[in-house]
């Protein structure tokens, strides 16, 4: 009897063993394949992570590409800034343009409006520094009326004497005798675009011109210009794209800046003025 109930014993002792050896293989493969789908699951957060951080690194690695086409990042400090939001042009401008029937220059909704049958200079009454950078915004309309014309978005600046005691009438071939930086974007009829530097000796040196269609004007299109010297690097960039950059070896000093143009209407507004500092 004795030796019946051992064997008994001994026969359920094995088979709970066998039963509990089993449960725990299982249980141990369901936490392994849990495991498996959990480490599986965070390698694909991990990669979809990786991923998503990836596009912004390529986006500002390109930006950075593109920069190098740009302007350097320089310190500057706000030296002007006019939105234009009064009625009088007031004493800081100075204009000198032909004041033919039908041609106007004046404020109207809180922009500057050149309307005009012939050429026209608006001087700002301020001498820059020579390390400069002039920002605005600028509009060629064209809606049918009279002095409208696709043509001539045009700057002097950095100019050494405007004299503007001479009562110009604004005709483009009185000013060959000043010493300025010059730049025509749409000029002769929308067939050119081009960065001269006048000598002060009536020479008028052309720099670069680039006259492509995409360096040409649009009718109703809003640029957003940029003037710069720095350290004798004279640039022009056009929403954000360097149209042109160039060394002066003999760069001139600081002086004074003008919206230019000829026979057409257009808007100017959020002039911003800065020095550039080393």
């Amino acid at each position: 009897m004795n030796i019946f109930i051992r064997i008994l014993l001994f026969l359920g002792i094995s088979f709970y063993g066998m039963t509990h050896t089993k449960w725990n293989s299982n249980a141990t493969n369901l936490l392994y394949w849990k495991d498996k789908h959990i480490i599986r699951a965070k390698s694909i957060k991990t990669y979809s992570y990786q991923k998503t951080q990836f596009k912004p690194k390529f986006q500002k690695s390109t930006i950075i590409r593109n920069h190098k086409k740009q302007l350097p990042i320089v310190k500057q400090r706000l030296v002007l800034q006019d939105d234009f939001s009064r009625k009088e042009l007031g004493e800081n401008w100075v204009t000198e343009w032909d004041k033919a029937n039908g041609s106007s220059v004046g404020i109207k909704d809180e922009k500057l409006w050149v309307d005009t049958q012939g050429g026209i200079s608006v001087w700002l009454n301020q001498k820059l520094p020579q390390n400069v950078r002039i920002e605005c915004t600028r509009n060629v309309v064209v809606e049918g009326k009279p002095n409208d014309r696709l043509s001539d978005l045009n700057f002097f600046w950095s100019c050494q004497n405007p004299k503007f005691e001479r009562k110009s009438d604004g005709n483009f071939a009185t000013y060959d005798s000043l010493a300025l930086y010059y730049v025509g974007i749409g000029g002769n009829y929308n067939s050119t675009t081009r960065l001269r530097k006048y000598d002060g000796r009536g020479e008028r040196v052309l720099w670069q011109e680039k006259n492509d269609k995409a360096h040409l004007l649009t009718e109703n299109t809003v640029y957003k210009i940029v003037l710069e010297v720095n350290k004798g690097q004279v640039s022009v960039l056009v929403n954000g794209e360097l149209y042109f950059t160039q060394k002066d070896p003999n760069p001139l000093g600081g002086g004074y800046f003008a919206i230019r143009s000829t026979k057409s209407r257009q808007w100017i507004d959020d002039i911003k003025i800065y020095e550039l500092l080393d």
